[in-house]
């Protein structure tokens, strides 16, 4: 008996209760036999459905991963039980996460541009002459020359004439990012309030069009390094350009990456806050106009603090009528016009967004951590293949997760599902390489190879980028595992 992803509970208890529980175990050796049976049923929808058995060069290198894991895992010394810096330090500096940055990844499904700049890269910028900061106001703001703006003064003078404690580059880190004490009360409703901040804070900076193409093509560069195929972007449109610049600029880059490798894609996912469904009319109105001229463009998306903001379904009817007039002006399905709703990203029992998303049509769900309560709605993502944008150091700092080993995607993971990895919002976390997730996930959910390379696969087969170049995606992915499989043992000194 073999379990199948897209079968009922109800009907796999059935079958199940039917088959090994009728009659009693009369012997050690029909036990064994019963046991076994039910281990492997249980299995049988485990998501590594892409990956065949491993390699025996796959073999070494799937112990050589274990046993660095086991470095860094001591019994109950463990960095995931520490506070979240103090465990990162240690994480970071593991021959474990070393190996997993050679490790090809596929796509990086869910980020946030303005919580993505690597911090380097910021902090150039506010070494350029047209970088200006207000101590009186916590902000940044770009000024052409000869424009002045009331208590903001040049970057570079506040540097040079710094009289605070430690220099003002610390200064601005420790404003970018979320601190300890931030994140001391584990409570996501205060952890927010202090968060959701810290994006305006950075917009005065990459509000100007110039800095946006630089921090945008340094995130595309530093994810190609990383490994990285296909960075698809969650971010509005309307900052001090007009709509139309704003995505040449997308448009440029996307172009400039594609002369470095010529398999690169960027995509973008226009997203809005749900604050008022005036912003969520403008927003849907920037999707119509870009998805008509810029190809890169794939979807909308609904984003913010779940259990503080409006529910999906308080703006259902807009995204119903922006469907339907898509549907009328290609004369296709509502299905081009494509959504990939955070959902889910919640504690709450109360938290009914999951079920709009779905029933709206949504592709892929980010964060998707409480569906593991619906086991009814885990059977139907099964069914329609929607994917799970799973964030795992974002859940953990933002207190929806305490313990990452007892992560709700482990669940999921079991029954099949197509979970993926990403980093969210990874700027505030002090890091910019999606490895992290990758090893936090391999220490705490006790993943192995084929996991890993499980999840980079459903990255691929997940992304919204086309079919075609999904395929060639797809076996660029095969001879890039391949030659981190040879490096890997190159750097054990092995040879199979």
């Amino acid at each position: 008996m073999m379990y199948k992803a897209t079968e009922s509970v109800e009907h796999y208890w059935k079958i199940l209760n039917s088959y090994f529980f009728t009659k009693p175990l009369t012997s050690a050796d029909d036990y064994d036999t019963k046991r076994i049976e039910l281990i492997e049923s249980s299995n049988a929808a485990y998501f590594t459905v892409d990956v065949g058995e491993l390699t025996e060069s796959e073999k070494v290198v799937d112990h050589y991963l274990q046993e660095l894991r086991n470095e860094v895992v001591q019994g109950d010394h463990s960095p995931l039980l520490l506070p979240y810096y103090e465990g990162k330090s240690i994480i970071e500096k593991s021959s474990l996460h070393t190996a997993l940055t050679q490790m090809p990844k596929g796509a990086h499904l869910h980020l946030h541009p303005s919580a993505g700049y690597p911090m380097e890269v910021i902090l150039e910028l506010t070494r350029k002459d047209n970088a200006y900061f207000s101590l009186k106001k916590i902000a940044f703001a770009v000024l052409e020359e000869g424009e002045t703006k009331d208590t903001f003064v040049k970057c570079n003078t506040l540097r040079e004439e710094w009289t605070q404690e430690g220099t003002f580059d610390e200064f601005l880190v420790d404003q970018i990012l979320l601190s300890a004490e931030d994140m001391a009360s584990q409570e996501s409703t205060k952890i927010w309030r202090l968060f959701q901040p810290k994006f305006s804070f950075l917009g005065g900076l990459f509000g100007n069009l110039d800095n946006f193409r630089v921090g945008l093509l340094a995130i595309c560069k530093s994810a190609l390094e990383d490994g990285v195929q296909v960075v698809e972007l969650r971010k509005g449109l309307g900052g001090k350009g007009s709509v139309t610049e704003e995505l040449d600029v997308y448009q440029s880059v996307l172009d400039e990456m594609k002369q470095i490798d010529s398999e690169f894609e960027l995509t973008l996912i226009i997203a809005t806050g749900k604050f008022s469904e005036k912003s969520v009319e403008k927003q849907l109105e920037n999707y119509k106009l870009a998805r008509e001229n810029y190809s890169f463009v794939s979807g909308f998306d609904l984003v913010g603090e779940e259990d503080a903001l409006e529910s999906v379904y308080h703006f259902k009817d807009l995204i119903l009528e922006a469907q339907n007039d898509a549907a009328k002006s290609t004369g296709s399905s509502s299905n081009d016009f494509q959504i990939f709703l955070h959902s889910g990203e919640s504690t709450s029992r109360f938290n009914e967004n999951l079920y709009d998303s779905i029933l709206l049509g949504t592709k892929r769900i980010g964060h998707g951590i409480g569906i593991a309560n619906h086991p009814y709605l885990i059977d139907i993502i099964n069914e329609k293949d929607i994917g799970i944008e799973v964030c795992p150091i974002s859940n953990f700092v933002l207190g929806y997760t305490l313990d990452m080993r007892w992560h709700p995607i482990r669940i999921l993971m079991q029954k099949g599902v197509a979970v993926t990895i990403n980093s969210d919002d990874p700027t505030f976390w002090g890091y910019s390489d999606l490895s992290l997730d990758f090893t936090y996930a391999f220490i705490a959910w006790q993943l192995d190879l084929k996991d890993i390379k499980q999840l980079a696969i459903n990255s691929i087969k997940q992304s919204s980028v086309n079919e075609k170049s999904k395929n060639q995606i797809l076996k660029r992915f095969d001879q890039k595992w391949q030659r981190f499989i040879g490096t890997t043992l190159e750097n054990m000194n092995v040879s199979i």
